[in-house]
């Protein structure tokens, strides 16, 4: 970067000393426009040794001012100048030394002349060089020096150096961080004009950051950045307003802020903004114009606005939906360490949403989430190792990651947990650990916890064995719809543990459990309505329920069908289907079943038998698709 000509021109008048009347007559023939008489001026003054004529003759030939432009002359004459001790040579020397309009930089030689014009306590310098220090440009890095050197321009009242000065020592760069320090060289920065020091100062008053909070305070100057037309100043206004933060809530007013600085590309506001309309807060719902400003901040590389658009692509909402938009728009936040948008990158590949299943994508971005925390990915991960998909099965390390998943109250891991505390998997089989977490999970009214909880106090595994408790904790469940827990509570009720033995009870709980597809449930209302048992005897309904466990390859449910067949009760009597049924059994390994077919092959004809194996080949078929 180089001075302007006008800058460079006010730089001569400030730093003029008493002028010979050569130099006057130059200074009033260059201010008027006429570059030749000012350098015919300044030129013989300058070949004298005159350093400010020498400075001078140099800004003329850099801006081909009376003269055709010429870097290397202009250069030429800045160092005479600044060699002679000249300040303003010194700095614009040093400029040039690095400009990118040099045919080749030397940041080294600009050093030497920024701490030549630096010593002699010119801010501008001390600046330069502070920064070249802190970015190892020209010198080996050393951010002490660096501070040094902006302290020496802010007790100068530099706001630029004041500002910098806070900005290392808030990080704690090349000294301990020390907010309260830092906080001192910000106001001072603001109260010299400098708008991003301003808008720092509101930070602090915002997060009670060495000074305490005090939202107003905040507010007034986040608003001074603002009115001096900072983006990120009025973002930081429209999010007091939005939150009711040192003023009265008011989205529209925050709306308005945001709308302001999202128009002059802020990102953050853009994002903001898209929230705000995917949300149908203070406006209409309206995902396309979401999907318009989280693709504004996204492309701006803005990570959760890059995940947000990805989402929307995945669902369809503001966009068509576009699995593969998706996936690139959550690797590109992924890619910033996005912990969301590499879960949710796991998932297209866990699942073959974006192509065949790819278990080991999987597996690498679950566990980039994983170790920020995020609890589904924990679960996810947790469960690929507990189930052996996609990875070799471990159960230790499923634990571990359940675990995690879990001390989040993420309720699906604490069951999985339990239950690997329960059967011993990974961990020391331990019934009252394996309760611990049950507990847990239910006691946010999860029916899988609850059923689990209850079947634990039914066998006294890792609690007091309390068939009330169980009783309790099967109805919760029940009551929610669980069959497994309506099931186990008809069973309570069908032999009297935990609550009076009451056979319609257990029927109608058999029913609830039977009609959600629980074959245990099917099976045994079959035999109560063969049976007559809490419900009036109907064998049809008795045929009803077993076939529907004997379809889903219900041993039991099989044989006794078979029976029904057999016997003619509650459907015509088919011996050729009685054998299928008995054969079906008998193939799960139904002892009475294998005796069934036996007496059967006694009774049939080699046809029935021919046909009935049929129709066994048939059903396996079928099934076994």
């Amino acid at each position: 970067m180089r001075l302007t000509a006008t800058s460079i021109a006010l730089t001569v008048l400030v730093f003029s000393a008493p002028a010979h009347a050569g130099h006057l007559e130059g200074l009033s023939a260059y201010v008027v426009g006429d570059y030749e008489s000012a350098l015919g001026e300044w030129r013989p003054a300058a070949e004298g040794g005159d350093p400010r004529a020498a400075f001078n003759v140099g800004l003329m030939y850099e801006l081909g001012q009376g003269v055709g432009q010429d870097l290397a002359e202009a250069e030429s004459w800045y160092r005479r100048a600044a060699e002679a001790g000249y300040l303003p040579a010194q700095l614009v020397l040093a400029k040039l030394l690095e400009s990118e309009e040099r045919e080749s930089q030397d940041p080294a030689q600009a050093v030497t002349w920024y701490l030549a014009a630096a010593e002699q306590g010119l801010p501008k310098a001390q600046i330069a060089l502070a920064w070249h220090f802190r970015d190892g440009l020209g010198v080996p890095q050393d951010q002490a020096a660096a501070i040094d050197w902006y302290r020496r321009a802010a007790e100068q009242s530099h706001p630029e150096a004041q500002f910098q000065l806070g900005v290392m020592l808030e990080n704690g760069e090349g000294v301990p961080a020390d907010p309260a320090e830092a906080m001192k060289w910000y106001s001072a920065a603001a109260a010299g004009g400098h708008t991003v020091a301003a808008l720092n100062v509101g930070v602090f008053y915002e997060n009670g950051t060495a000074v305490p909070q005090d939202y107003a305070e905040a507010m007034k100057w986040f608003r001074m950045a603002a009115d001096r037309d900072l983006p990120i100043g009025e973002f930081y206004v429209g999010l007091m307003y939005d939150k009711g933060q040192g003023v009265a809530p008011d989205l529209d007013t925050a709306i308005g802020w945001y709308r302001r600085a999202a128009l002059q590309n802020l990102p953050e506001a853009q994002h903001a903004l898209g929230l705000l309309y995917e949300n149908g807060r203070g406006v209409a719902s309206d995902h396309g114009t979401a999907a318009h400003w989280f693709r504004r901040a996204a492309e701006q590389g803005l990570a959760r606005s890059q995940f947000r658009l990805g989402m929307l692509y995945a669902s369809g909402q503001g966009v068509a939906q576009d699995l593969g938009t998706a996936e690139a728009w959550y690797r590109r936040a992924a890619e910033q360490g996005h912990a969301e948008a590499e879960t949710n990158l796991g998932a297209l590949y866990a699942e073959g949403q974006v192509g065949p299943q790819d278990w080991g994508r999987a597996e690498l971005w679950y566990t980039r989430a994983a170790g920020q925390g995020i609890a589904l990915a924990q679960y996810n991960l947790g469960t690929m190792y507990r189930l052996g998909t996609g990875v070799e099965r471990d159960p230790a390390t499923a634990v571990k990651w359940l675990r995690e998943a879990a001390d989040q109250d993420f309720v699906a891991a604490q069951i999985d947990l339990g239950l690997m505390f329960q059967n011993g998997d990974g961990v020391p089989r331990d019934g009252a650990e394996a309760a611990k977490w049950y507990r847990r999970a239910a006691e946010t009214g999860d029916p899988r916890a609850e059923y689990n909880l209850g079947l634990l106090y039914s066998d006294g595994v890792g609690v007091p064995q309390d068939d009330a408790a169980a009783v309790r904790w099967y109805r919760l469940a029940a009551d929610k719809g669980y069959g497994p827990a309506a099931f186990s509570l008809g069973l309570m009720h069908f032999y009297g543990r935990g609550v009076p033995a009451d056979l319609a009870a257990a029927a109608d709980l058999f029913r609830v459990a039977a009609e959600g597809g629980h074959i245990d449930a099917q099976y045994n209302l079959g035999v109560m309505y063969q049976a007559g048992r809490g419900v009036p005897q109907d064998f049809a309904a008795a045929v009803d329920w077993y076939r529907r466990a004997a379809e889903a390859g219900y041993a039991p449910a099989q044989h006794n069908l078979g029976v029904m067949y057999a016997t003619g009760r509650g459907i015509e009597r088919n011996d050729v289907e009685a054998y299928k049924w008995f054969a079906l059994a008998a193939a799960g390994g139904n002892e009475t079943s294998q005796r069934a077919v036996r007496n059967a092959v006694a009774m049939l004809t080699s046809a029935q038998i021919a046909e009935g194996d049929r129709l066994v080949d048939e059903w396996t078929a079928v099934h076994e698709e």
